[in-house]
């Protein structure tokens, strides 16, 4: 373990019974409880798409600048891609307005 640095928080009463019902369960005090949570939160967190990837550079995706500007907006917006989301991909050079009219 690291080098610790002291904080302290306030919480609602139930959020503090609540940490500190899970704490006892698991033997630990409110502090360790705690960090564990930040640390499963941590190891969770996905790596952000560098921008170079989302453009398709390495993949030699050949996107316009519109399309990128479309997913960095997308990205913005939402957190992910529309690939993430499990979308389908659209069709080069398919706008928004095209999708709209099908």
């Amino acid at each position: 373990m690291g080098r610790m640095t002291r904080t302290q928080i306030s919480l609602e009463e139930h959020q503090y019974q609540f940490v500190r019902r899970q704490a006892a369960e698991q033997g630990s005090s409110m502090g360790a409880y705690l960090r564990s949570l930040i640390d499963e939160a941590m190891a969770e967190e996905r790596p952000r798409s560098s921008i170079m990837d989302l453009a398709g550079i390495f993949e030699g995706g050949g996107l316009t600048n519109a399309e990128i500007d479309e997913i960095l907006a997308d990205e913005a917006e939402h957190g992910t891609t529309s690939h993430e989301r499990d979308e389908p991909p659209r069709e080069r050079g398919a706008s928004s307005r095209d999708e709209a009219d099908s």
